[in-house]
């Protein structure tokens, strides 16, 4: 059994707290290179908005490398990515001041069996990561330091059925990414908490296969400006 985790964070917030919201979850089990989600979900339009991205996507063979990512025409950079065992996870994200809705168009470098994301709307935050953590125990733990003003994000996959449980990440999804298999995403994010292990425990009852993987993805992101307590 492969199990992955990595988190990462960034800085604090001065004149504004960071805040974050859910927008949009969702899934395709068709074979493909360049995945497109039409009018996903991108949260409420604001000046200080940046839109963060969860991939995984699942290949029998290998998981393959997302090579480039854009929200609603906005190319987006990589903020981090793993791949082991026939799952691959990456954040990616990109300053989107406008639209509620847009097309996210991921584009692999070789073809896929299955691909799916989670869309975060992120305001009032820096860029830069500010801190990055993983491992590979069951369940998936790692402490990811989202910090005064800032918050988190994570997100786990597994080709196993079941449901994931978090600890200190508040869990928004669990999502089957193709119907009839057993390949499962989810997705939780954190407010201001300082440094905490963060955890992901696939359920018991349908743990990851022998072969397969499981990995955590989070990012912490800071207000911005300076610290303040």
């Amino acid at each position: 059994m492969f199990m992955v985790n990595q988190l990462s964070g960034f800085g604090a917030g001065g004149v504004h707290r960071a805040s974050i919201a859910l927008g949009d979850n969702v899934v395709d089990g068709s074979n493909k290179t360049t995945y497109t989600f039409a009018d996903a979900s991108l949260g409420t339009s604001a000046s200080d908005r940046q839109v963060v991205v969860g991939v995984i996507n699942h290949d029998a063979s290998s998981p393959q490398d997302v090579t480039a990512l854009t929200i609603d025409g906005v190319a987006a950079g990589r903020v981090t990515s793993l791949v082991n065992g026939e799952v691959g996870l990456d954040f990616w994200a990109a300053d989107v001041p406008s639209n509620a809705t847009g097309d996210i168009v991921v584009t692999l470098g070789g073809e896929a069996n299955r691909c799916g994301i989670g869309v975060w709307a992120v305001y009032a935050a820096q860029t830069a990561p500010f801190d990055v953590a993983r491992n590979t125990d069951d369940p998936m733990a790692a402490a990811l330091d989202v910090p005064i003003g800032g918050v988190g994000i994570g997100i786990a996959g597994h080709n196993s059925n079941g449901t994931f449980d978090w600890t200190n990440m508040a869990k928004r999804y669990d999502e089957i990414v193709e119907t009839g298999s057993a390949t499962v995403h989810t997705g939780a994010d954190a407010t201001s908490d300082g440094t905490l292990t963060r955890t992901c425990d696939p359920s018991a009852s349908s743990p990851p296969r022998s072969g397969n993987a499981a990995r955590l993805v989070g990012a912490g992101q800071p207000g911005d400006g300076t610290p303040r307590r």
